[in-house]
């Protein structure tokens, strides 16, 4: 393959990720906003993430299908293999409840200040 074929098939791909740029800044948006930094706005109405950060299964799902479909091309073009994905959640409700809750210990914790050294292990042990 040419090194002119090789650009062809990154440009095509960058176009594909450029397609998906409203997703993946809503995305980044709910990360750093909402899940990284907990920004009080939204923390206190998370509805507004929702309105800020719109996002469909409809987009993720498409995000997933041009992303595999870019690591395909690439992986057969690089490693001469067949590659196929399937991406699948890898936590399960009780997992996810289980995270929340220990946001809410941390969150409700008057002990934590900026200064202090959190064991995150410590908020995520239910003790029912």
């Amino acid at each position: 393959m040419s090194n002119d074929e090789y650009i062809e098939i990154i440009d095509k791909h960058l176009a594909l990720i450029k397609k998906h740029s409203a997703t993946i800044q809503s995305l980044k948006g709910r990360r750093d906003t909402v899940i990284a930094h907990t920004d009080r706005t939204f923390f206190n109405d998370p509805r507004k993430m929702f309105d800020k950060f719109p996002l469909t299964d409809l987009e993720i799902d498409s995000l997933i299908d041009s992303l595999k479909e870019i690591f395909h091309d690439q992986n057969s073009l690089l490693i001469h293999t067949d590659m196929s994905m399937e991406v699948s959640a890898v936590t399960d409700v009780e997992s996810v409840l289980r995270n929340v809750r220990a946001f809410r210990r941390v969150w409700k914790d008057k002990r934590i200040t900026r200064e202090c050294k959190i064991r995150v292990a410590d908020y995520l042990e239910d003790k029912y």
